[in-house]
C-alpha cells in the first residue's frame, strides 16, 4: 500500500508520502505523486494508484465543491473510470482544507479527524504514533511529517523509497 501524513500547524497543512507501490510481497519504488492539490484542497492517497490517478484528473472540477459533496463525486468518477469499487479493495484519502483534515475510506465515508494530524495506508500506525509524540514539540511542521513516514518505512514492509513533500497553501 503507501503511507501519507498530514499535518496542519497555523493556516498551512504539511504532507508527506513515501514513493513506493506493493502488491502482496512485490514492491517497486515510483515517481507518480500520491500527494496533490488544487486550488482549495491538498489530496493524499493509499492504496490502488488507478483510483489516485483518476481523482488527481478531476481535482480541478472539485476545488469548488463543498467537503461533504467529495465522497460523492469521487464515488461517480470511478464507477465511470471502471474502477473496482469494493470494500476489499484497498483505498483511503486524506484530505486537507482551510485547516482541517478529513479522511475518505473505500466505503465513500467522510471522516473528519479530531486531531491536527492524520496519516492513512499501511504505515499509518507507526507514522501516527511518531505524529502523536512529537505534536507538542516545539520541531519544525514538515520535520514531523516526514519522521512520521521515515518510521512507517522502517517498519511496514510494504512501505518505502524516497520521501515526497508538499506544503499547502
Amino acid at each position: 500500500m503507501s503511507c501519507v501524513s498530514m499535518l496542519v500547524s497555523g493556516k498551512k497543512i504539511y504532507a508527506a508520502s513515501d514513493s513506493l507501490a506493493s502488491c502482496d510481497d512485490f514492491t517497486i519504488s515510483i515517481k507518480t505523486e500520491k500527494v496533490f492539490r488544487n486550488k482549495n484542497y491538498i489530496i493524499g492517497y493509499a492504496g490502488a494508484i488507478r483510483h489516485g490517478q483518476l481523482i488527481r484528473r478531476i481535482s480541478k472540477q472539485i476545488e469548488k465543491i463543498e467537503i461533504e459533496y467529495i465522497p460523492d463525486i469521487i464515488f461517480d468518477t470511478l464507477k465511470d473510470g471502471k474502477c473496482i469499487l469494493d470494500k476489499d479493495v484497498e483505498f483511503q484519502l486524506i484530505i486537507g482544507n482551510k485547516g482541517n483534515l478529513y479522511g475518505v475510506d473505500n466505503m465513500f465515508q467522510l471522516i473528519e479527524f479530531g486531531d491536527n494530524y492524520h496519516s492513512i495506508g499501511s504505515g499509518s500506525f507507526f507514522a501516527l504514533g511518531v505524529l502523536y509524540s512529537l505534536n507538542d514539540e516545539k520541531i519544525d511542521p514538515l520535520t514531523k511529517v516526514i519522521k512520521s513516514i521515515e518510521a512507517a518505512i522502517k517498519f511496514s514492509p510494504s512501505v518505502g523509497g524516497d520521501i515526497k513533500t508538499m506544503v499547502f497553501p
